[in-house]
């Protein structure tokens, strides 16, 4: 079948409507059904990794954005255990906010292989050559 060239997720960042109270985030902007998952962000991205594992030879790049920094260690185990040997993660800074972006590929092919690198005010930056 066709191969599609990636995946790309921002997941609900929250478990409950709870969690999003005690964000006291004033820049939070979307609906319930937007925003909350249950079992947060590592939980739909658990689901989008398993999609991975089926669908590996389907889809080239997957990446996900996160909301909060432990995701990133969680997401990483998971990958790990799902035995993925290709993964990049990068953090995206906007003023206050910060995110983080985890991208993982069954390919043998390294990101470096394919995009350029540049540092710039110690924030990664990809751009396709």
């Amino acid at each position: 079948g066709d191969q599609i060239a990636f995946c790309m997720c921002n997941p609900p960042f929250f478990g409950s409507t709870l969690d999003i109270k005690q964000t006291n985030d004033s820049t939070l902007v979307g609906t319930k059904e937007e925003l909350v998952c249950e079992g947060g962000e590592e939980k739909f991205v658990e689901g989008i990794i398993q999609d991975s594992i089926r669908l590996k030879h389907r889809v080239r790049w997957y990446t996900t954005m996160l909301g909060k920094k432990s995701s990133v260690k969680t997401v990483l185990r998971m990958l790990r255990e799902a035995d993925v040997k290709n993964i990049v993660t990068t953090a995206f800074l906007q003023g206050r906010t910060s995110r983080w972006g985890v991208g993982w590929c069954y390919e043998p092919a390294r990101i470096q292989d394919t995009a350029l690198r540049a540092s710039v005010n110690h924030n990664v930056y990809i751009a396709a050559r």
